[in-house]
């Protein structure tokens, strides 16, 4: 069941996961 469901949606996750190491990262230094 893969096609045009929320595209928008993937992406936003993908992003906030990004953000989320970027962040982690960040901390750790």
């Amino acid at each position: 069941m893969r096609g045009k469901t929320r595209p928008q949606a993937a992406i936003q996750s993908k992003t906030l996961n990004r953000v989320r190491l970027s962040e982690i990262e960040i901390k750790r230094g």
